[in-house]
């Protein structure tokens, strides 16, 4: 029931977030592509956990951080700037830094 669509989900304001997401996929692309020749994936594996949480933290904090740098200002009351600057850079931006070279640098 939470995710069946209804008439009242039309329009430009209910897509933004729904397609905003296709920006973090893509984001999430190009940063596996970026880190995945630096970076071997058993070393997470056989990572001591505490080091996983440190890192995990250090991700999330990141993460917040520039998601709510990016997000600041204000852009005016343009519906499509708004989406831009408020959606799409955000989500691209957060997921390439954290799949790419967050994993290189950590």
């Amino acid at each position: 029931m939470i995710f069946r669509a209804g008439a009242s989900e039309l329009g430009i304001y209910a897509t933004f977030n729904t397609h905003a997401i296709l920006f973090w996929i893509v984001g999430m692309g190009f940063g596996c592509s970026f880190s995945l020749v630096d970076v071997d994936c058993i070393d997470w594996v056989k990572t001591d956990w505490k080091k996983k949480l440190a890192r995990s933290l250090l991700g999330v904090l990141l993460l917040v951080g520039l998601f709510k740098g990016i997000t600041f200002w204000d852009y005016g009351n343009d519906e499509i700037t708004i989406f831009f600057f408020k959606a799409a850079v955000p989500m691209f931006v957060c997921s390439f830094v954290l799949y790419g070279p967050y994993l290189v640098v950590c």
